[in-house]
C-alpha cells in the first residue's frame, strides 16, 4: 500500500457547509459513496439538506435528495458522477490489522475570510488504532483541539498489504487528558441501513 493509494481512498471526504456562513455556524464532514450503483452522501447528526461541494477543493455544490435520517446517520442520494470520488461500500473487506485513518474537516481549521465572506475549509487527516468494535484511539491526539467538526468522516482500514479499506464513519469522540477516544459505525452496520 502507497501513500497515494491512502490518499486516493480519503478523496471521498467532503465538507458540509452551514446554511447560514457566520464565525459560529456549525459546520461537520461528511463523504460520498457508492452502492449497488447508487451515489450516495452521508453524514452524522445532519438536518434538512446540507451544502456540500463536489469536492473538498471546490465551490460547486452537489445536488443533494434526502431519503431518511436514522440514530443519527443521514443519507442523501446524488446524481453527480463527474469529478466526485466515493468510497466503494459494495465490496467491505473486515478490518485486517488495527491501523486506521480518517479524513474530516474540523471546526477550528474552518474560517470564515473577512474580505469577501466564504468559507475557507481545510482537512486533517489522522491515524488511530482500533480498539475494539466500533472504538478508536488517535496515534497523536494533539493533532486536534476537538472531535468538533469531524463527525462525519470516512475511516478506512490500512492493512499491511493490500488497499485501504472503508472501515466505517466517525460518530464523535472525546479528547480528555491526552487520549483522544472515538467511536464510529463500521461498515457493515452502515451499509445495512442503505437502500
Amino acid at each position: 500500500m502507497t501513500l497515494a493509494e491512502i490518499r486516493e481512498a480519503l478523496r471521498c471526504a467532503l465538507p458540509v457547509l452551514p446554511a447560514e456562513i457566520t464565525a459560529t455556524s456549525a459546520r461537520a464532514s461528511c463523504f460520498a459513496a457508492r452502492h449497488l450503483g447508487r451515489v450516495f452522501v452521508i453524514g452524522v447528526g445532519l438536518e434538512g439538506t446540507p451544502r456540500v461541494p463536489l469536492s473538498s477543493t471546490a465551490r460547486a455544490l452537489l445536488p443533494l435528495c434526502s431519503l431518511r435520517a436514522a440514530d443519527g446517520i443521514a443519507l442523501y442520494q446524488t446524481d453527480a458522477q463527474d469529478g466526485l470520488f466515493t468510497a466503494d461500500l459494495d465490496e467491505l473487506r473486515a478490518p485486517s490489522g488495527k491501523k486506521l485513518v480518517l479524513r474530516g474537516f474540523p471546526t477550528e481549521l474552518t474560517r470564515v475570510d473577512n474580505d469577501d465572506g466564504t468559507l475557507r475549509w481545510r482537512s486533517v487527516t489522522l491515524t488511530a488504532q482500533l480498539t475494539g468494535e466500533g472504538a478508536l484511539v488517535l496515534d497523536e491526539p494533539d493533532a486536534i483541539r476537538s472531535f468538533d467538526g469531524l463527525q462525519g468522516a470516512p475511516i478506512f482500514s490500512l492493512p499491511q498489504a493490500g488497499l485501504p479499506s472503508f472501515a466505517g464513519i466517525l460518530l464523535g469522540g472525546e479528547k480528555q487528558s491526552v487520549l483522544g477516544r472515538g467511536s464510529f459505525l463500521p461498515a457493515a452496520a452502515l451499509r445495512a441501513r442503505l437502500p
